[in-house]
């Protein structure tokens, strides 16, 4: 195998992982912020006699700050891939640069950060 054909291999498998986290990202922030209005949901509260919603705002907020670590992700997303075809079009083919490396990494960490945040959230409304 030659080393551009590993180079090529190597940037297309870390786009691909990029571009999965860009579409969960999307797909989280999109089904989560079409479900979040709070009156969709309400509970009878039989000792006052009336229906309460179900999410309070104590757990809105948990939803909100994941969908900013979730649009963060996004960002930090294109970010990366912008600096894969930095990469290719520099002719280096080094994808081990601190250039992809940094967003990537942030991308990463703010995805698995809005995902546990997301979970939290979902743990709590039940």
């Amino acid at each position: 195998m030659s080393t551009s054909t590993s180079a090529k291999d190597a940037t297309a498998t870390a786009k691909d992982a990029i571009t999965s986290v860009i579409t969960l990202s999307s797909g989280i922030l999109a089904i989560s912020l079409t479900f979040s209005k709070r009156d969709w949901v309400l509970v009878e509260d039989k000792a006052n006699k009336v229906e309460k919603p179900l999410v309070t705002d104590a757990d809105l907020q948990y939803l909100q700050i994941s969908w900013i670590l979730f649009l963060g992700a996004i960002f930090c997303g294109v970010w990366a891939m912008l600096a894969i075809s930095g990469i290719i079009f520099s002719g280096t083919k080094n994808i081990n640069d601190w250039s992809l490396r940094i967003p990537w990494l942030l991308q990463l960490g703010l995805f698995i950060s809005g995902l546990v945040i997301f979970v939290m959230f979902g743990y709590r409304v039940t």
